[in-house]
């Protein structure tokens, strides 16, 4: 039987809408040619950046984006990507369309930030940098006053401050040093100062684990929890190993269920690093930010020798996106931050460029149908579903997650992770009586269907009614590899 009890008078804690951020690192064609084209370019554009992408992201109701890094992070130096474009340094980077790896600096992602409506999210040099330059950055981006690095700014084109909360204090410094001590005393250097440079207004994000370091999570907070807001946590979902990530398109059900399992695994990180943080931090005021995450293929070639980046994105990217975000929406008391890697083409993107044109993958329909979800009163859910064994690997077969929004309406997400089978689910609200419910399914004719440029409704939502009440029980006949999202009427 599979079960799902949603605790409808329980909800108290807020799925913070930043749960759905996405990550946008540069350079590379993430940015140059996915985002930005440059103001001269014939696609259209706002101030360099495509309009279609603009809308598409207002449209998912994007809360934040992270930039530039990411392990670029750590080899950028702000002051490189301001003033005009065509006195910056060249870079290392050699980009393909004439793009140079400064054309979108400081200025111009703050630009984006805006014309979309979202928060940037900005990650500090810890590396090849120095606290002192992200103060100096901190001040440029946010001082009021008549400093040197606010007229800077303001001979830069920008007289208002920007207002800037979230950054992170460098990017995965286990990669750096084995031993988390080092990483803990670098981060106490840039903590005080930068929230002194922006008067405290800050989410001062800590490198945190790769995977199971358990003991850099504890060490971490042992000396940095005074002085941090949130403490990062990355988790790549593979069909294999690193050095056999898996296809991104030609895979079979063994390879999904690997897939699977690297997902599913994430609950338990989740359980065990939230349990060493509530050492440290009781009440919670310290977030755990997921902020990589996503699927990793290796790169594919079609068999009329398209070639497709790693991440084109299939109806199995949106089964794990929706698998992902129903766990985070279910931790939301400690799961406060998230971003999907990468926004548009390589790894896990919701958007694919193909020169003047664009289209969605079905990930991009995963987080479009979840945005009710946002900012809503999260209802603790207690799924129980018969098991799911893709050769050899077992988990359940069904995850789901709830919330009540501003309005009062409850909202219910569910994803159906076998590829064959569709599953009846039973739902439970508890302290309510609901009356019915109705929404959008998503699904694809096979697990690795997926969109391109001339087909790009190959997998979209449609409209879902195949749900009834009968003894007070909502039943919903869940259709094989398919997410749906339902509003819920008491």
């Amino acid at each position: 039987m599979n079960r799902v009890s949603v605790n409808a008078d329980a909800g108290k804690a807020t799925i913070s809408k930043h749960i759905y951020g996405q990550f946008a690192e540069s350079p590379g064609s993430v940015i140059y040619g996915g985002l930005w084209v440059g103001p001269d370019s014939s696609v259209p554009n706002t101030r360099g950046f495509r309009n279609d992408v603009l809308e598409a992201l207002r449209a998912i109701k994007l809360p934040n984006v992270r930039w530039p890094g990411g392990a670029y992070a750590e080899n950028h130096h702000w002051r490189d990507g301001i003033g005009p474009r065509d006195q910056r340094p060249a870079g290392e980077y050699k980009l393909q369309g004439g793009y140079r790896e400064f054309d979108v600096g400081t200025h111009e992602f703050m630009d984006f930030c805006e014309l979309v409506g979202c928060e940037p999210y900005l990650c500090c040099n810890s590396i090849s940098g120095s606290a002192a330059e992200a103060v100096d950055w901190v001040r440029y981006l946010t001082a009021d006053d008549n400093s040197e690095l606010a007229n800077l700014r303001r001979a830069n084109g920008r007289e208002k401050p920007w207002d800037v909360r979230m950054w992170a204090i460098g990017n995965e410094g286990w990669a750096y040093s084995d031993m988390p001590e080092p990483y803990a005393k670098r981060c106490l250097e840039y903590a005080d100062v930068m929230a002194e440079a922006c008067g405290g207004n800050i989410m001062r994000v800590a490198c945190g684990p790769g995977g199971m370091r358990y003991d850099w999570t504890d060490v971490v907070l042992r000396e940095c929890g005074h002085c941090i807001e949130g403490v990062a946590l990355h988790h790549y979902t593979l069909a294999g190993f690193w050095n056999d990530k898996g296809d991104v398109i030609d895979f079979d059900e063994a390879r999904y269920g690997v897939s699977m399992r690297n997902t599913i695994c994430i609950e338990d990180l989740i359980d065990k690093h939230s349990a060493i943080m509530d050492t440290y931090d009781p009440d919670k005021r310290i977030a755990l930010v997921m902020d990589e995450w996503g699927t990793w293929y290796d790169s594919c070639t079609l068999p009329d020798g398209t070639d497709y980046p790693p991440g084109q994105g299939t109806m199995r990217d949106a089964i794990i996106a929706a698998t992902m975000l129903n766990m985070f929406n279910n931790h939301c008391e400690r799961v406060r931050v998230c971003n999907l890697a990468m926004i548009i083409g390589g790894l896990h993107p919701i958007m694919i460029i193909d020169n003047d044109r664009m289209f969605f993958t079905p990930s991009y329909h995963v987080f479009e149908m979840f945005t009710p979800h946002m900012e809503a009163t999260m209802l603790p859910t207690v799924t129980t579903a018969d098991r799911y064994d893709p050769a050899g690997y077992t988990f359940p077969g069904v995850n789901a997650s709830a919330s009540r929004d501003a309005d009062g309406k409850i909202h219910l997400t569910l994803t159906n992770i076998d590829i064959a089978k569709d599953r009846e689910v039973l739902v439970d609200f508890r302290g309510t009586a609901v009356k019915g419910a109705a929404g959008r399914v998503l699904r694809g004719e096979k697990i690795n269907s997926f969109n391109t440029v001339d087909q790009p409704e190959t997998v979209k939502p449609v409209p879902f009614d195949d749900v009834k009440v009968e003894d007070g029980w909502l039943k919903v006949q869940l259709p094989a590899m398919s997410v749906v999202g339902l509003e819920v009427q008491e």
